[in-house]
């Protein structure tokens, strides 16, 4: 017998359904990876457009890290990396100084008042941007650096631009970031008594020029009206309630506690570039990660040169925070000697450096964890600090803690 063959019409309706179902299965495998890359928490620079730029010196400041935003490089396929220390994305910036005041009359142009530092995917890929203006640089002394450093090229868009001679085997660079500037381009913009240097890093040659394209069109627009400083977040965060910034939990009137009133008005602060993980190990045999954001805010005075720094670990549950400062607390963690507890009336638990003495109060440095949040304060005092305690007092280090937990919502 005979079975007689599909007809034509009926192929092609099988055929048609057949492509039907597979689209159908390739959209929901591609909403599924949508999904997916939504989820992954990644580090946001937002712009608020009702605050105004800072002022210094009467003159609003042209802010570094508002020169080129993450999402014009990610067009660009360059991507912040996702590792999870606060040097990834780091910034240092004049906070709020107004009218004039000689606070920053001792900087020299290898200071950074106002800079901007990206940590891409491959680690080689660096980005750094500094501003310079009349109101706080040594415009004279940038003049004499670009003639002795680097050679005119063509303008960019009324910008007057320079590259950096190509100098091997150097002892330092300019900013004494590496050894040697190969594999470096670094560029000075310049127009009026305002000036942007900016350094690319291994970056390919087609990328280099499309990225000074952008810098200079955006510092351009900047000249004319400098924008508020860019405010930094977390994209699908993993920190639930309020997400607190290092730099707003240590104040400069916080700082003044421990180093005195000759605050600098220059910030620095980091961030890691996405979300970390802390693996412990657990009864049952397999380790367990607890979420985190790190961040870093340092302050210090002009002269002497006083340091207070704040790391801050905010965790996505309070037990991973209570993880961290327990295991590091033991020394289980690597560390090289055990803490001592401190301070039971601070926050849930405090611990210091058990290596005490009274040249150096906790060693320096204190551990305090509030809910799913652990403080880690460090400091550095000058020998020469006219006449202040070489390392100041636990009293003052308290003090430092206790504002910064006020503060803590």
């Amino acid at each position: 017998m005979r079975h007689k063959l599909p007809s034509f019409k009926k192929l092609i309706i099988l055929a048609i359904s057949a492509l039907i179902v597979l689209g159908a299965l390739l959209w929901v495998a591609l909403l599924l990876i949508q999904n997916a890359r939504q989820s992954i928490s990644t580090l946001t620079m937002q712009q608020n457009p009702s605050a105004t730029a800072v002022t210094y010196n009467d003159v609003p400041v042209i802010e570094a890290c508002n020169v080129v935003s993450l999402d014009e490089l990610k067009d660009k396929g360059i991507k912040l990396s996702g590792n999870q220390y606060p040097d990834t994305f780091v910034r240092t910036y004049i906070e709020g100084a107004k009218g004039a005041t000689p606070l920053l009359d001792g900087l020299t142009i290898e200071d950074k008042p106002n800079s901007c530092h990206y940590r891409f995917q491959d680690r080689k890929d660096l980005f750094d941007i500094i501003v310079y203006q009349a109101a706080y640089s040594d415009m004279q002394a940038l003049e004499a650096k670009i003639v002795s450093d680097y050679n005119a090229q063509p303008d960019i868009g009324g910008l007057k631009v320079y590259k950096a001679k190509t100098y091997h085997n150097r002892d330092e660079d300019f900013f004494n970031a590496v050894s040697t500037n190969e594999g470096n381009e670094d560029f000075i913009l310049q127009k009026g008594d305002s000036a942007l240097w900016f350094r690319l890093r291994d970056f390919k040659p087609s990328i280099r020029e499309e990225v000074l394209r952008i810098v200079a069109a955006n510092f351009s627009k900047l000249l004319q009206k400098p924008d508020a400083r860019v405010t930094i977040d977390y994209q699908n965060s993993p920190i639930k309630g309020t997400f607190h910034k290092a730099c707003e939990l240590l104040t400069a009137e916080s700082a003044t506690l421990l180093l005195g009133k000759n605050i600098s008005p220059v910030v620095k602060e980091g961030y890691g570039g996405a979300p970390g993980t802390r693996n412990y190990e657990t009864s049952h045999g397999r380790p367990d990660g607890y979420v985190y954001v790190a961040q870093k805010c340092e302050r210090s005075t002009i002269l002497p040169n006083n340091r207070l720094t704040l790391e801050l670990r905010q965790y996505a549950t309070e037990e991973g925070a209570k993880h961290f400062i327990q295991t590091a607390a033991s020394g289980d963690n690597g560390t090289r000697n055990k803490w001592q507890s401190i301070w039971p009336d601070l926050g849930d638990e405090a611990y210091a450096n058990a290596d005490n003495n009274e040249n150096v109060p906790f060693g320096g440095e204190v551990h305090v964890r509030k809910g799913a949040m652990v403080l880690t304060f460090s400091y550095h005092l000058s020998d020469d600090d006219g006449g202040m305690s070489t390392y100041g007092t636990t009293e003052q280090l308290r003090s430092v803690v206790t504002n910064a937990l006020e503060r803590v919502k």
